[in-house]
């Protein structure tokens, strides 16, 4: 509830407020100013200040790059002596001998000379001779002593850092031992402390908090500011898949130990850091160098503020110059203001003065100019406003006659009208009757155009049947004369039957002979007693087929003579259907085409005929065509002047109406004119003074 009384107390207060200096022309100007100043302003400084932080941020970023590479190198030339001492001592006789009671007094002497922890050798199956006499068996298949293998390759090698019994970080530098073939008889190594390795690292930083690490191929801390780190072998690359903050970091040392270069952001802590690393030079370590995002872009945070303040000072200046150049302007507006207020009391003796030859004193001299002309041609209708006045009253009267002629002329146009709608009304009947005839011609026409359609079918009908039917008779022509000559091939073809009749009978003639010999056979048989009883058996069974044949070949005679009779009558038909086809059909298809032809040239004829028709009937069409168009134009003619004359006779009742208005209004200018010169004399004018 209170909130409410104090929304409404609020409410009421702002209505009280007056914000009319808003209107000030001066004020719009000053703000206008300043809303320009303030976009040029940011835009100009927004500009700048990305160019600045681009050009910052690649120069920083390619300064830690380069600081990441002389650090890189920095480890490398170090590692490098030590590995170039190494081959020196290997290649020495003494260590060459791979006699450990010569080689001894040279490792210690060395190791001391060169700040190592010990030198060891290690023959190529592992077993491994200590400075002091000790010896030892080593299993090269170890991940710790993968470094020892890859030397015995011929292969120099650095291990990482491991802590010793003692306590101490410690890395091994190891390097083949070759005779005098170069063929590989061990392998010399050194172990030594890594306070050298961190005294590096822990002086390679920038800035305030920035700090620098060495991480080897796996990805395990190597060296680094925090030894913790590198004692517990703190591997980023592993650690990211527990925890997802560490995936950014992850994704640089990946590329790290694929020795790139390069730089990229992280987030560590909650700070976002900027991270630049290099590869070092023949080895698989890879050294970084980080810092706050923040720390190396403090400039850049300075640079945007003094942006910021120069910024806001230009707009305040600028405002104090919109405020001069406002009072400046607004000084000539304010002369205007007063000439115009003595101008709304009609004081046309009122002048204003303003000394300046801008277009503020144009102006002025153009409204003192503008006043003595309006001020002469109220002094000029005051002197005309009386003899206007008499004009008018006289007008009057010459309007009054003008009324009484409008009326006669009325009352003629009124007569003219009523004529001129009676003929109309006539011309208009005989256009309609032009019309119909015109509709009933345009009807024979198209009848006489059907009739000429009807025509040129028949002729093409005509036409068409001739050529079908003189194609029909050639077909049956040619049917005709090939069934002629078959029918006497197939006649000649019969007397192969009368042949087969013939050999019947001479068939038969031999069935009987073969049955007297049968016969005889038999009797001959009987006669030879038992010895022709076989040959008897044979002439009964011949006997028989002869009395068969002789059945058939009188059977064939008998069908081979049914055969001819039919053959014969076959042949008398096939005759007489050819004298029909040669006598009668063939005359009528001829008397058929001579009908055709007859019917195709009455065709013609009557087309002729309808078109001659047609040509009249179109010619008489087009005549009664014009005189319906011209009957037609002359009732439109007709009806326009009818039509005229009515808003003749409309226009002069109009014109007498609007005389009587101007009587009226003739009447109300004159007392208006009076009033004109009553208003007038209100106007202060100095022509007046001076009269």
């Amino acid at each position: 509830m209170k909130n409410i009384i104090r929304k409404m107390q609020i409410t009421n207060t702002l209505r009280f407020l007056n914000f009319n200096f808003m209107d000030s022309v001066g004020i719009k100007i000053m703000f206008q100013i300043t809303v320009l100043l303030t976009f040029v302003c940011g835009i100009l400084g927004y500009v700048s200040y990305t160019s600045s932080y681009k050009t910052l941020e690649y120069t920083i970023t390619s300064s830690l790059e380069y600081r990441a590479s002389d650090g890189a190198l920095l480890v490398s030339s170090i590692i490098n002596q030590d590995i170039k001492a190494m081959n020196e001592i290997a290649s020495r006789p003494e260590i060459q001998s791979m006699n450990i009671q010569i080689q001894s007094p040279v490792l210690l002497s060395e190791a001391k000379s060169l700040g190592y922890i010990n030198l060891n050798v290690i023959e190529p199956d592992g077993l491994t001779h200590f400075a002091n006499g000790g010896k030892t068996q080593i299993d090269l298949s170890s991940i710790n002593n993968l470094y020892l293998k890859e030397t015995l390759n011929g292969k120099t090698a650095i291990s990482d850092p491991v802590t010793n019994v003692e306590g101490e970080q410690i890395i091994a530098i190891s390097v083949p031992i070759k005779n005098q073939n170069e063929q590989i008889i061990g392998a010399l190594f050194c172990n030594m402390s890594t306070k050298k390795l961190n005294e590096i690292v822990q002086k390679t930083k920038v800035g305030k908090s920035g700090y620098s690490f060495i991480i080897n191929k796996e990805g395990t801390k190597v060296a680094h500011k925090d030894l913790k780190l590198v004692l517990n072998k703190d591997n980023t690359i592993k650690n990211a898949n527990k925890d997802k903050s560490l995936e950014r970091l992850a994704k640089l040392e990946n590329k790290m130990i694929k020795s790139e270069k390069g730089s990229g952001y992280y987030m560590e802590d909650g700070k976002e850091m900027f991270m630049s690393y290099s590869p070092i030079p023949d080895t698989e370590w890879s050294m970084a160098l980080t810092i706050p995002k923040k720390e190396i872009f403090n400039e850049a945070n300075v640079l945007k503020y003094k942006f910021i303040i120069m910024t806001i000072l230009f707009i305040l200046i600028g405002m104090g110059v919109g405020f001069i150049i406002s009072r400046w302007i607004k000084r000539p507006l304010l002369k205007i203001k007063k000439y115009a207020e003595e101008l709304s009391d009609c004081n046309l003796s009122h002048r204003i003065s303003i000394k300046r030859k801008d277009e503020f004193g144009q102006t002025a001299d153009a409204l003192n100019a503008a006043i003595n002309n309006v001020e002469k041609i109220i002094h000029s209708v005051k002197i005309n406003g009386k003899s206007t006045l008499d004009s008018t009253k006289d007008i009057n009267n010459m309007f009054e006659k003008v009324h009484k002629n409008v009326e006669n002329v009325s009352f003629k146009s009124h007569e003219i009208s009523a004529n001129m709608q009676q003929a109309s009304a006539y011309i208009e009947e005989l256009a309609c009757r032009s019309f119909n005839i015109k509709d009933e011609i345009n009807n024979t026409v198209e009848e006489a155009q059907n009739g000429l359609r009807l025509a040129n079918s028949i002729r093409n009908k005509a036409s068409v049947i001739k050529n079908e039917i003189e194609g029909s008779r050639v077909q049956i022509l040619d049917v005709y004369f090939k069934s002629r000559e078959r029918l006497n091939e197939a006649l000649q073809d019969t007397k192969v039957v009368k042949n087969v009749s013939v050999m019947a009978e001479v068939i038969k003639d031999i069935s009987k002979k073969t049955n007297m010999l049968a016969l005889n056979a038999a009797i001959e048989a009987a006669r030879a007693g038992d010895h022709g009883k076989g040959f008897s058996v044979v002439a009964d069974e011949i006997r028989k087929l002869s009395e068969q044949s002789g059945s058939v070949v009188c059977d064939i005679q008998e069908n081979v003579k049914n055969v001819l009779n039919s053959v014969e009558k076959l042949s008398d038909s096939a005759k007489c259907v050819l004298n029909v086809m040669d006598n009668e059909v063939l005359k009528d298809y001829d008397k058929i085409i001579v009908v055709s032809e007859d019917y195709k040239e009455d065709g013609n004829k009557f087309q002729n005929v309808i078109e001659r028709f047609n040509l009249v009937l179109q010619n008489v069409y087009v005549s009664i065509e014009e005189m319906a168009i011209n009957m037609k134009t002359l009732t439109k003619s007709v009806g326009e002047c009818s039509e005229a004359s009515t808003d003749i006779a409309g226009n002069i009742g109009e014109l007498k109406e609007e005389n009587v208005n101007i009587c009226v209004k003739s009447t109300k200018n004159a007392k208006g004119a009076e009033q004109l010169l009553q208003s007038i004399s209100e106007f202060k004018i100095k022509l007046c003074k001076e009269s």
